[in-house]
């Protein structure tokens, strides 16, 4: 499992940094969820495999809800960013 986070220091336009959730399923690295952090809020997706154990499907679940996480406190930080930018 790994959540890879990067914040650009400088905003690209109105993109402000990635957050990608990857998962070991069936002994291969999969991307189940990638967010784009934007000036007006995150666009995530996902991509669930089909097949998986149960074991995979609790290591997926919890990876999830680890990337919710990181995408709220991140999204929180760019609101916060671009309020300031705009006074």
């Amino acid at each position: 499992m790994s959540l890879d986070i990067t914040v650009f220091s400088k905003p690209s336009g109105n993109i402000h940094g990635v957050i990608t959730a990857i998962v070991s399923v069936h002994s291969k690295e999969v991307r189940v969820g990638h967010c784009t952090l934007t000036s007006t809020g995150p666009e995530c997706s996902f991509k669930i495999p089909a097949k998986m154990s149960i074991e995979e499907m609790r290591t997926v679940t919890q990876e999830l809800e680890d990337f919710g996480t990181a995408v709220d406190r991140e999204a929180e930080k760019v609101r916060q960013s671009v309020k300031c930018d705009a006074t």
